[in-house]
């Protein structure tokens, strides 16, 4: 194997690792914008189950 093709080998694997490197990172953003909506969603529907829980507590005495 000769030195210059050693280098594009290396330079590949470079730029390969380059390219994993940044998506892993891109993904990881998705990912964690995803789990925030997910987050937001289950408080929101927290929010809403103690809501009608009170009005049906409301209603019962009623």
């Amino acid at each position: 194997m000769s030195v210059q093709s050693t280098m594009i080998d290396f330079d590949n694997l470079e730029k390969l690792k380059q390219f994993t490197d940044k998506r892993i990172a891109e993904i990881s953003a998705e990912l964690g914008e995803i789990l925030r909506r997910v987050d937001m969603l289950h408080s929101t529907l927290e929010v809403k189950k103690k809501f009608f829980e009170a009005l049906n507590i409301k209603a019962q005495e009623k």
